[in-house]
This record gives C-alpha cells, structure tokens and sequence, in this order.
C-alpha cells in the first residue's frame, strides 16, 4: 500500500512546514539599531509589534532597535506609495522592539495586529485614514479636513487636533478616543461593544448595532439609529 504511505509522509512534512511558520522568534542577544533610508511614501502598514513612533522631517528615515537576532527578520519596503514594515518571522518576546520613524507626508496608517504606532508631532494633511485590524493602539496629533478612523478587533485609536468632516466604524470592542479632536461635524457607526467619545460642533450622526457606545462633548444636531442596547450619552459642553 505505497499510495496510503506516501500521502501520509506528505501530510506531515507540510504539518511540520506549517507548524514551523507559526512559531515565533524570541529575541536573543544584546539590543542593537540599523537605519534604513526611505523616501516617496504617504502611507504605512505595519505588520510588527513593534513600539512605533512618528516624527515629521525632511529626511524620511526607519531607525529599528531590536535584539540581534531579530534585526534581520524585519524590513521596511516601500511598494507604490506605501511603506511596508513587516518580518520574514512571527516575533515574539524581545527585551526591545523599537522603531523611529521620520516621516514628510503621510495620510494613511494601517496597524495589523498588537503594535503601537504614537506621533511626536503634529501630522497634517487634506485627508487622514487610521486602521486598526486587531488589538494594536494608535496615539496622533493631527490637523486635517477629513479624518477617517476603522477599527476591526479590540485596538484603539487616540487623536488630537481639529478636522472639518470625521468618520469613525467600529466593529468589534475597539475604542475611539477624540475628546481632543475638534470636528466639525461627524458620522459614527458601531457593530458590537465599542465605544466613540467625540467633541463635534454641528452635525453629529450616530448608527449602533449592538451594546456599543458614544459619548460627544459640544451642541451638535443629533441623528440616530440604534438596534440593541446601545448608549448615546452628553458627557460635557
């Protein structure tokens, strides 16, 4: 009986492939740095947990601290107008994981699973687009026309600053923190637990889908649509 043998060593040489591709790489060695010059992106996926942090300059540069071992596992590629930082591994436990990041314009942030991206300076730019697909947390200063924040999982996202249009979706337990975000105006739409707090001056339209939240600061004209238990909720003028 070849053919029964023969599907069953195949069966487990791919088992042992894709066990292998899921483990992750624990940091090892002393914590060392390499910067990689870039140039000619406006948008950033991230796909590390790494701690990022933003800063507004001429000069586009990724500064990655990490134990030895895992420097080699992580790139920053730009491809079109978007810089990819990603690893050829899944990583793990590090005693660092570190990157600065300098930046001249960028309007688009995608977080893919439990980094944490924070901004040292203010981004600014006609329209900004915040993504989080997971438990990652984003922290921005921003000055905008159009802020556009989606969060899919258990992320959050913290923004300052003023906008004229905001839209925010949740899907999930996500949280969206914009007390500090002067807007304009502003649509929210919520699928589960999560929870909204927005400052908006005119023009505020609310959709909840489940137990979810939004708080809202100033005199806004209210719309709403909620299916569940859902909570829409004055906290402060």
């Amino acid at each position: 009986m070849k053919t029964p043998l023969y599907l069953f060593s195949v069966l487990t040489v791919f088992s042992l492939f894709f066990s292998s591709c899921r483990t992750c790489v624990d940091g090892i060695g002393p914590v060392l740095e390499k910067n990689i010059e870039l140039k000619g992106f406006t948008s950033l996926d991230i796909r590390v947990p790494a701690d990022i942090v933003l800063k507004v300059g001429d000069s586009p540069v990724a500064s990655i601290q990490a134990n030895e071992n895992l420097l080699g596992l992580i790139s920053a590629e730009i491809k079109g107008k978007t810089l990819i930082i990603d690893s050829k591994r899944c990583i793990g436990s590090a005693d660092k994981f570190h990157i600065d990041l300098i930046v001249r314009d960028l309007n688009h942030i995608v977080l893919n699973g439990s980094g944490f991206v924070k901004s040292i300076s203010q981004l600014r730019s006609d329209k900004m687009r915040l993504e989080i697909n997971g438990s990652g947390k984003i922290m921005l200063e921003v000055f905008s026309n159009v802020v556009k924040a989606d969060i899919s999982g258990s992320g959050d996202i913290i923004v300052n600053g003023s906008t004229k249009d905001l839209d925010v979706s949740i899907n999930g337990s996500g949280g969206f923190e914009a007390l500090g975000l002067q807007a304009f105006s502003s649509n929210v739409d919520i699928n589960g637990s999560g929870e909204a707090r927005l400052n908006v001056k005119n023009k505020l339209n609310i959709n909840l889908n489940g137990s979810g939240s939004v708080l809202y600061s100033g005199m806004p004209k209210i719309k709403t649509d909620i299916s569940g238990s859902g909570e829409v909720r004055k906290i402060r003028d």
